[in-house]
């Protein structure tokens, strides 16, 4: 993986010493290089910090240029991501007449735009976020890949518009004002995370996954080239599990793409053990599986681990979560997220993937993305036990008001939808507006905005849920924190599971062979049994998730001191909440630590980033 950045403008140079620290505070996704490229008196820039997986050699630094010939207009192109399709466009683009100078990726892009322009986004199979500037017409192009595991952020700034991987490099950008937005805080409040493409600043949006741009004099357009099968067309248990087993695997050869040794996470849970026994086959390039244990037994699942590694047969490393170092974990965590992240489990993300890169490693595979392919989350048992009881949804939402009770009890309909919404977040509507300051007080809107506008009411309820959480719950919460966490040490997370092709493949199976009878992951669960012992195929898995209580607030004198740091910190003292409701809000909580862990985190945050205002 990699840093870009870029500058795109009709007037406006950018100044190039800020074009390069915008570029170099992006030294952590990228420590092995950087690049930059100017064009049009500075008015159009592209940067690069590298992180070298593919062609170590200087030949595969970026920003990469390439030309016809010397005297001929071309492309320049900024690249963060791997094309692992790239060996079989290669060959096709080669048979084309396309000559190669490289062993890179990055290359197969240039190629593949100047044959085929933006259809070439199409072409690609892999996670990417990458820019080109074409010399010909005068255009910027961008993609973000199909489910936007790498992150692609655009601020507008006068008349230019600045692209970046992450937030905190536009802030080199002297015309760059860090404004909170209002209704970003709210998100960091209600979900721990900024949603729907929005960021917690003003003016700062990102390109949404499965789309692309196009800038040319001033004016963008942003269209979508790739969306979900509308509907399943596979109903037969034995092909379905026959076209799972052979594209996981296929996925999984592809991924061991690179020129440095590819390790995996080992949780111990079906996906990460399923991922890491195929990646085993290939065994001249896996490296080791990593698993992170806790000294709490409540929390810990290292034993599941254990047992997977020694069913494959994979040499494994153990590393216990660092207790005694949660304040300078948090505080890595932090400047490494740069956007409210007020979620407990990026913290063992980052402490895995600061041990990861004490070993050296530079490229890891996870297995995010399972649940919502295969129906793993918890959720979806409420979904299926009032489905089973109430029959189909109905097209209205009743919501959660007395008047849609009253509706649902006398037409014998039901509405999933507050099923659905009741596991979010830890602070309910009325505890918000307790929380709330004179900032947000009026700005609080639907508490189900996110929610409303991805989960289709005219589906059965898990595979609406299954739709919702792939579009809103995955983006938002957790492939940034992936991202995130193990870009901050140089670390290349991969995730097999979400190859777009498996995606689709997931959603053209009928639901109900991937649910059934409160069975989550049932397919996958079949495939995974020729591999994996039985024991490993239930559903004990807790998530990674932290013993939050005994590590933060153990006592009543811990929770006490945590509300008193708030309530005279900088968010009470901007507005943006209320003192008096802190404690009363976190009480209110059904799980209280959860909630002042969040607050503190975001307490935590806007001291570094805002109120601490550093250059």
């Amino acid at each position: 993986m990699c840093g870009i950045t870029g500058w795109v403008s009709t007037t406006t140079p950018v100044a190039r010493a800020q074009f390069e620290d915008m570029t170099d505070r992006l030294r952590h996704r990228g420590p092995d290089g950087r690049g930059t490229l100017y064009f049009r008196d500075d008015r159009i820039a592209l940067g690069h910090r590298r992180l070298a997986i593919q062609d170590l050699s200087p030949a595969g630094a970026q920003p990469m240029r390439w030309r016809p010939s010397p005297s001929q207009p071309g492309l320049a192109l900024t690249f963060n991501g791997e094309i692992y399709n790239h060996p079989e466009l290669r060959l096709e683009l080669e048979s084309h007449g396309a000559v190669y100078t490289t062993n890179c990726d990055t290359e197969t892009i240039l190629h593949a735009y100047w044959r085929w322009g933006p259809e070439a986004v199409r072409r690609l199979r892999g996670i990417f976020a990458f820019a080109i500037w074409d010399e010909r017409s005068g255009e910027l192009f961008a993609a973000r890949d199909h489910l936007g595991v790498k992150p692609f952020h655009m601020a507008q700034i006068g008349d230019g518009l600045a692209i970046a991987s992450q937030v905190s490099a536009f802030f080199a950008l002297g015309a760059f004002r860090r404004t909170v937005r209002a209704g970003g805080f709210v998100d960091a409040l209600r979900h721990g995370v900024s949603t729907g493409g929005q960021t917690i600043f003003e003016g700062v949006t990102s390109l949404a996954p499965g789309h692309s741009l196009t800038w040319r004099d001033g004016e963008t357009q942003v269209s979508r080239y790739w969306s979900l099968p509308d509907a399943p067309d596979i109903g037969s248990a034995e092909h379905a599990a026959r076209e799972v087993s052979e594209l996981i695997a296929d996925s999984i050869d592809s991924q061991m793409l690179g020129d440095v040794p590819v390790h995996s996470l080992l949780s111990g849970g079906i996906d990460s053990s399923l991922m890491t026994a195929l990646a085993m086959r290939r065994e001249q390039r896996f490296g080791r599986a990593y698993t992170l244990r806790f000294d709490d037994p409540d929390f810990d699942e290292e034993r599941y681990a254990e047992e997977a590694a020694k069913s494959i047969g994979c040499e494994r490393e153990v590393r216990t979560f660092p207790a005694r170092d949660t304040n300078a974990l948090l505080d890595t965590a932090i400047a490494g997220f740069d956007e409210p992240y007020g979620i407990d489990s990026c913290l063992p993300m980052v402490a895995i993937a600061q041990f990861m890169a004490e070993d050296g490693v530079k490229v890891a595979l996870s297995g995010d993305g399972g649940d919502e392919l295969f129906g793993g989350y918890r959720h979806y048992d409420d979904l299926s036990a009032h489905y089973a009881r109430r029959g189909r949804a109905t097209a209205q939402d009743p919501a959660a008001s007395i008047r849609g009770r009253l509706f649902d009890q006398l037409t014998g309909g039901f509405s999933p939808f507050p099923t659905y919404t009741s596991h979010n977040g830890w602070f309910a509507d009325g505890a918000l507006r307790i929380l709330a300051g004179p900032r947000i007080k009026d700005t609080l809107g639907d508490p189900f905005a996110r929610e409303r506008t991805v989960f289709p009411l005219d589906r059965p309820p898990v595979e609406a849920a299954r739709r919702a959480d792939l579009a809103s719950y995955l983006p938002d919460e957790i492939l940034p924190k992936i991202d995130r966490a193990t870009m901050a040490f140089g670390i290349e997370a991969r995730v097999p599971l979400l190859d777009h092709r498996l995606v689709e493949l997931a959603f053209r199976i009928e639901p109900e062979l991937h649910y059934r009878a409160k069975e989550r992951k049932a397919l996958l669960k079949s495939v995974a049994a020729h591999y994996l012992p039985g024991s490993l195929l239930t559903g004990r898995k807790k998530g990674f998730s932290l013993p939050i209580t005994s590590l933060f607030f153990p006592t009543a004198q811990d929770r006490k001191q945590a509300i008193a740091q708030i309530a005279a910190g900088p968010l009470v003292e901007h507005g943006w909440l209320a003192a008096k409701g802190i404690a009363r809000a976190v009480s209110r909580s059904e799980y209280s630590a959860g909630a002042l862990f969040q607050l503190m985190l975001i307490d935590r945050w806007y001291r570094h980033w805002i109120a601490g205002n550093p250059a």
